[in-house]
Formats: C-alpha cells, sequence, structure tokens
C-alpha cells in the first residue's frame, strides 16, 4: 500500500496494541502462510496472498 513493508511499531499504532500482540499476530500470519519476513531485518514483511484477498481497510 505505502511501498514499503510495515515495521512491527507500524502495526502497534495502526491497531493501537500492544508490541507482544502485534508479534503473537505477526507469527500467526505466518505459520498460516499469508506473510513471510527475514529474521534479524526490519521491514521485510512480504504478502504471500494476492491484493484482491485482503479486505478493505478504512
Amino acid at each position: 500500500m505505502n511501498g514499503v513493508a510495515p515495521a512491527e511499531n507500524d502495526f502497534e499504532r495502526y491497531f493501537g496494541t500492544a508490541s507482544s500482540s502485534v508479534h503473537a499476530m505477526i507469527l500467526t500470519l505466518k505459520k498460516k502462510g499469508f506473510i513471510t519476513s527475514t529474521a534479524g531485518k526490519s521491514r521485510t514483511i512480504k504478502l504471500l496472498i494476492g491484493i484482491n484477498q485482503l479486505p478493505e481497510f478504512k
């Protein structure tokens, strides 16, 4: 959407939740095969599903 992968801090601000909740969400999305990322590197989250499969965010 913004041309750069989000950081976990971005998720915290957007959803208004704790960092531990965001981290758990990221792990769940990886486990289910929706996203991937490179451990130890920031802003490497990649979406593995089509953009048309995402809900519309307002």
